[in-house]
């Protein structure tokens, strides 16, 4: 009966570690034996033992087994109580008749029920397998990135379908189609509409203009910066100012506005020495650097921003000292090309024979930034006072760029998922970002923002580059709290919507009906919109606190501890909102009215803009310069043999069949005209802009001072960049200013500069397709009078429309038959050929076409 009891109790001790593997057969006879001789502990041991050598284990791991043997003797006890109980406190220890077995029989089964009773399920049973959150690292080309978040117990997994991964880790911002595409429960590393303030230009000209408004707060945060070639006038002027000065020497920097890694950069002391054709950023060289060892050195620090609205930022409370690699001394004529004493690059430095590589934190040419504060600290500086006004620093340039990565969000975001209080929900992001500033210190420990990088490198080149990276990761990625059961929640949330929805019972007024169709938006009451938004609020707060919980080295900046600290950047971003709306704002209104062109009109005029008539009164300039955008917006190409409205009829078919001209005008553009044309092209049209505005202009004083000279000339800049490209990557943009402020470096133009800077590029665009209208025209013809008449047809072009009945289909139908041959058999030497010509479209001309001036 003992042998039956202990056998129940002990067979559930089976047990596998790693490849082990025990039997369970001796384990009955262990306890057996146990019971056999309870009355004696030293027979226990002795026959332990025995037993050890009798049946050793297969593998090395005996001692795991030991310990559930042990458990195993342990529950046999209490089984042999249960038995001695059902038989009336009979001794297991002495044999039994047969006559008994039967009785024995009966309290076996009774002591089992009772142990069976209370048994309780293992926490194995009732655990079921945790889910793991699982990241996309497909668009990632840092191994140690995929290295630390596997090492956090992520799964990473590399392949295009991101559907069921959380995390989503890419180098660089996904395509519109991925942004577009992601649900309440992804999280990316990227925010849209960051390049406002990673590009070099974007972020001089966005802290510029806030310099501009609120010059306390942001005075003397980032160097004096100019954008070339848009601001190439005034930099001149800076630089004939700084001569006549004797005891200041001209030092600026110039870097390309969009490239990284030290390539580049130069100083110059004059203004001859700087590149102003192609796109630069020049900025005021500062001379005064606070030294370590006699070496020049900036700071390397990551920012993570988790939400854009409302706002949330940190500071990893560590990061990288890059120090250059030769003793720094004033900027000279004769040194001022040694860039190692100069820049603190990494990638530029480490080409030096003088660099140092070390994994300690405070030696070498990469130390940690917890090294230098402590450092600071011993030399009596005030180290807590360079944290608040680094993090100063660092919110202020965020601030600059916030409006338009909430604009950008927004468009990405779809309605429903839009960041808000006003629903009473606390808002959550689907992207956060973890941004690279560096920060330069003056001698005086005043932190200046030299550039901001969107893709900071997370190589790791030694063991203080893995130790500070592998932080900055791991720590942002505990703090954004991702759970891999917020895909199920949310679309089980989503289900029970639907659900809802179609079950709901009708509304009972028909007021509430309309309202529930989305005809009639029901007005909210005040008070208890007023307490969802206070009661959001506070639970964000809520969040935020056990957030920091999670923080590790990162210190929460905004949201400031001090709420007047708070109300102080809300007011900044107020400011910053403004700004960003005076610029783009009235440009929206623009292009709404633009194409709000009745159908009635024949020739599809563009949107001119007209003066006010209401308002405040405007000064002689203002009223000058206001005709003068009018007259540029009715500049129109004309073709020699077409009345006006018939080449709008023509360039407009062209455009709306531009799917199956554009690989034959870029080969006709690109490949057939030399450089020198393409620029000829840009030339003609920016000589009759200029020729506008001089003959426009009332007063015959220098024209290179006024504001739309100055828009102008940096139009065609930008459009003759790269000899022509500028003006064919105008093609694939948006006919707006949020498109063509990459390649029109206007500084913060207003509503009637940013048509003006639209009408200029489509005048440019446009006779760029008559002159390949013209071109194409030409060929044929000399090809008809070289071959015959039958050239006509064999070349593809007739007098017949095409398949799609359209001018376009004919000429490009030409220029893919006749693009090369007619070329190579053309007696003229320049493409560009024909009649084409500027005019004016005057208020008579409208009915009828004609032009004139």
């Amino acid at each position: 009966t003992t042998t039956t009891t202990t056998t129940t109790a002990t067979t559930t001790t089976t047990t596998t570690v790693g490849s082990l593997t025990r039997a369970t057969q001796p384990a009955p006879l262990l306890a057996v034996c146990l019971s056999l001789s309870s009355s004696t502990l030293a027979c226990r041991f002795f026959l332990f033992f025995f037993f050890l050598l009798v049946s050793p284990p297969k593998k090395t791991g005996c001692i795991v087994d030991q310990k559930r043997w042990w458990s195993a003797a342990r529950s046999s006890r209490q089984g042999r109580a249960d038995l001695r109980h059902a038989m009336g406190d009979h001794e297991s220890g002495e044999d039994d008749d047969g006559d008994d077995i039967s009785a024995a029989a009966a309290a076996t089964s009774a002591a089992t029920a009772s142990a069976a009773a209370r048994a309780k399920p293992s926490k194995a049973t009732k655990k079921k397998p945790r889910r793991r959150v699982r990241a996309n690292v497909s668009h990632t080309m840092y191994s140690s990135v995929v290295e630390m978040l596997t090492g956090m117990g992520l799964e990473t997994v590399a392949r295009d379908d991101m559907s069921d991964c959380q995390l989503l880790w890419w180098d660089s911002l996904p395509p519109l189609e991925v942004l577009t595409a992601l649900k309440p429960w992804h999280r990316l590393n990227h925010f849209p509409g960051t390049g406002e303030i990673s590009r070099k230009d974007s972020l001089a000209r966005n802290l510029n203009l806030l310099n501009k408004t609120c010059p306390s707060e942001y005075g003397g945060i980032f160097p004096r910066s100019w954008i070339l070639p848009a601001e190439t006038n005034a930099f001149r002027q800076y630089c004939m100012d700084t001569a006549e000065k004797p005891k200041k020497s001209l030092t600026v920097i110039y870097k390309p506005t969009n490239s990284a890694k030290g390539k580049g950069i130069g100083l110059a002391q004059s203004f001859e020495e700087v590149p102003c054709s192609e796109p630069t950023l020049v900025q005021e060289y500062l001379a005064r650097p606070f030294l370590l060892d006699g070496l020049k050195f900036d700071l390397r620090l990551y920012v993570l921003m988790t939400s854009c609205d409302p706002l949330c930022v940190y500071i990893y409370r560590d990061g990288l000292v890059r120090l250059s690699t030769q003793a720094y001394k004033a900027p000279t004529k004769a040194n001022k090309t040694d860039l190692f004493m100069h820049l603190t690059n990494y990638s530029i430095n480490k080409h030096n024979s003088d660099f140092e590589q070390t994994d300690d934190r405070d030696l070498g040419s990469k130390r940690s930034i917890t090294w230098l504060m402590a450092h600071l600290q011993e030399k009596g500086h005030d180290t807590d006072a360079l944290w608040a006004a680094i993090g100063d620093v660092v919110l202020k340039t965020l601030i600059a760029g916030l409006p338009h990565q909430r604009h950008a969000v927004n468009m990405c975001t779809r309605a429903g998922h839009r960041q808000a209080f006003d629903d009473g929900s606390v808002p959550t992001s689907r992207f956060f970002e973890i941004l690279g500033f560096d920060i330069f210190l003056d001698r005086k420990l005043r932190p200046f923002v030299i550039e901001v990088n969107r893709s900071p490198s997370f190589t790791c080149d030694s063991g203080l580059d893995a130790e500070i990276k592998n932080g900055v990761v791991c720590s942002a990625v505990k703090l954004l709290r991702i759970r891999s059961l917020d895909k199920t929640k949310l679309e089980a949330a989503a289900r029970q919507v639907s659900q809802d929805r179609l079950t709901n019972s009708a509304p009972r007024s028909p007021k509430a009906a309309l309202a529930s169709a989305g005809r009639l938006q029901p007005e909210p009451d005040a008070t208890t919109t007023t307490s969802l938004v206070e009661k959001a609020k506070a639970a964000w707060r809520q969040d935020l606190v056990k957030r920091d919980r999670h923080a590790g080295l990162y210190q929460r900046v905004f949201p400031c501890v001090d709420e007047a600290q708070t109300a102080r950047y809300e007011r900044l971003i107020e400011e910053s909102t403004a700004v960003f709306q005076t610029s783009t704002g009235r440009a929206t209104k623009t292009r709404a009215a633009g194409a709000a062109v009745s159908d009635g009109d024949s020739d599809r005029r563009p949107f001119e803009p007209r003066l006010s008539t209401t308002g405040p009164k405007l000064s002689r300039d203002e009223l000058a310069t206001k005709r003068v955008v009018q007259q540029l917006c009715r500049l129109q190409p004309s073709y020699s043999s077409l009345s006006a409205t018939a080449t709008l009829e023509v360039l407009q078919d062209m455009r709306d069949n531009w799917a199956q001209l554009r690989s034959s005008v870029a080969l006709w553009w690109l490949s057939h005209n030399s450089p020198e044309q393409r620029q000829a092209v840009v030339a003609s049209v920016r000589a009759t802009a200029l020729q506008v505005i001089q003959r426009s202009w009332p007063s015959r004083r220098k024209l290179d001072g006024l504001r739309i000279h100055q828009v102008v000339t940096a139009v065609f800049d930008g459009l003759a960049w790269n000899h022509g490209h500028g003006l064919w990557n105008t093609f694939s943009m948006a006919m707006n200013w949020d498109g063509l402020g990459s390649v029109v470096a206007v500084a913060s133009p207003a509503g009637v500069e940013q048509s003006t800077i639209v009408c200029l590029v489509r005048l440019s665009q446009n006779t760029m397709l008559l002159l390949y209208k013209n071109f194409i025209e030409q060929t044929v013809e000399e090809h008809k009078s070289e071959v015959g008449t039958g050239a006509e047809q064999a070349m593809g072009y007739s007098q017949q429309p095409g398949r799609d009945g359209s001018v376009a289909g004919r000429l490009g139908a030409a220029s893919r038959s006749a693009s090369v041959p007619s070329l190579a058999s053309s007696s003229s030497p320049n493409p560009v050929r024909g009649s084409l010509s500027l005019h004016i479209r005057t208020s008579s001309a409208r009915g009828g076409g004609g032009g004139g001036g």
